[in-house]
């Protein structure tokens, strides 16, 4: 027997969209360290590049901690 309790949809959804945001954070800042690394290197066409998907990554992550908030 499924001793667990159910999870109901909404509550599902908003934690799958609260690790989503999670995850995008995180790969912002590798994207951030790497746009860095890229700096300190003269590479600045990488730079910028990086620097750009950190920004996407943030605000993709923003747009699902917004609807984790509205399935909550």
């Amino acid at each position: 027997m499924n001793a667990m309790l159910p999870i109901t949809p909404a509550v599902d959804e908003s934690d799958r969209f609260k690790r989503l945001a999670s995850t995008l954070h995180q790969l912002s800042g590798k994207y951030r360290a790497w746009a860095q690394e890229d700096l300190q290197r003269g590479r600045t066409d990488s730079a910028i590049k990086n620097a750009a998907e950190a920004d996407r990554c943030l605000t993709d992550a923003r747009w699902y901690q917004r609807r984790a908030l509205q399935h909550a």
